[in-house]
């Protein structure tokens, strides 16, 4: 085997070696636009990406005014770079190349309309989509967030009770029971993208 083809393996596993945290990282499915240089419409587009071994895999997804859904027919990252072609019909063939990290995949493209003899170019950004733990767990913290911010605000409410008189501080230390509850009962149904509750109040229907 050449030398040459010995070195570059070694220096990909020597890589690989060092960074066993990369792999796989571009798995995920990113969404964005694609906006051309010229004056037509922005095009919506999802690309589902799986990185396997520096070759890309996977799926594209396009709409109106492009209307296409195609695997990708070739793809590789090397280094922090994409390149990958895929086909979205007989006459239209979309190409993406640029920077790609885990949460964003950035560069250019360019779409060739084989039929027309033409092509189109412009740029795109594209960004992770939250996957479903990632949700759950922001939502998790959300709600330990806003129940904390509910303790504060009883602490706050008992220290304001008039003391002296048992009576009056019972009713106030139970009037501040009451809200504690109410707030924490709204921290806990608090959907994933919510306005934090204010203590005391009652959430809306």
């Amino acid at each position: 085997m050449p030398l040459a083809i010995l070195a570059r393996r070694f220096t990909l596993l020597f890589f690989a070696a060092l960074c066993p945290a990369l792999a796989f990282a571009l798995n995920g499915t990113y969404e964005g636009r694609l906006l051309p240089d010229s004056l037509e419409a922005p095009i919506p587009i999802v690309v589902e990406l799986r990185d396997v071994g520096s070759t890309l895999t996977g799926n594209v997804r396009t709409s109106s005014p492009l209307t296409g859904n195609a695997p990708i027919a070739s793809g590789e990252e090397r280094f922090g770079q994409c390149n990958m072609r895929v086909v979205l019909n007989s006459s239209v063939t979309l190409r993406l190349y640029g920077s790609c990290q885990p949460t964003v995949f950035e560069g250019k493209y360019t779409i060739y309309y084989t039929q027309l003899n033409a092509q189109s170019k412009g740029s795109f950004r594209l960004t992770k989509k939250a996957t479903e733990p990632a949700k759950k767990e922001s939502a998790r913290s959300a709600t330990a967030s806003t129940i904390a911010a509910c303790l504060k605000a009883n602490t706050h409410c008992l220290t304001a009770c008039p003391r002296g008189d048992q009576s009056t501080e019972f009713m106030c230390a139970n009037r501040c029971r009451t809200k504690l509850q109410a707030c924490k009962g709204q921290a806990n149904k608090l959907p994933e993208v919510a306005p934090r509750p204010e203590y005391g109040t009652q959430a809306p229907p």
